[in-house]
């Protein structure tokens, strides 16, 4: 699984002018949850993403955020944490050190992302049928949409 920054980075290197597209996209934030699967415990930060341009689609964005295994740290949410819990009280803050998972139902995300992503552990196949991007990412380098950088620099980070 990859850091978020780590993804964020790549993004800069592979296709810079994502970052600069994703000062045009509005984000809205769904209510927080949290949950537990084989990476860990984590908090999901879904949303949606709309570009400001005529024509553009709602698109479907989903963030989890896993806490680090060493804080040994139970979210205390519904029936996740157990009643003989001992750990800390209070959530670790998430960074961009952050373990992250990450999904995107734009095309761009589809085409160029999502299997790169899944190769890493940082995504799941969830659009796309699982075919390895021969012609728009064929070094299978692990990034993000426009519509995901934009959701961490509108707040999914400090999202309570």
């Amino acid at each position: 699984m990859l850091k978020l920054k780590d993804l964020l980075s790549q993004t800069k290197s592979h296709r810079p002018v994502l970052v600069s597209n994703s000062s045009a996209v509005g984000v809205s934030f769904s209510p927080i949850s949290y949950g537990k699967d084989a990476r860990g415990y984590h908090k999901t930060i879904k949303g949606t993403a709309l570009t400001n341009k005529p024509g553009k689609k709602t698109k479907k964005f989903e963030i989890r955020m896993y806490y680090d295994p060493k804080k040994n740290f139970i979210p205390n949410y519904k029936n996740l944490r157990p009643k003989d819990y001992k750990g800390p009280q209070n959530a670790p803050p998430f960074t961009v050190e952050s373990l992250a998972w990450v999904s995107c139902s734009c095309e761009y995300f589809l085409y160029h992302c999502e299997v790169a992503d899944t190769r890493e552990d940082a995504s799941s196949v969830k659009y796309s049928n699982g075919a390895k991007p021969k012609v728009t990412n064929p070094r299978m380098i692990p990034h993000i949409c426009k519509h995901l950088i934009a959701a961490v620099r509108k707040g999914a980070l400090v999202k309570k």
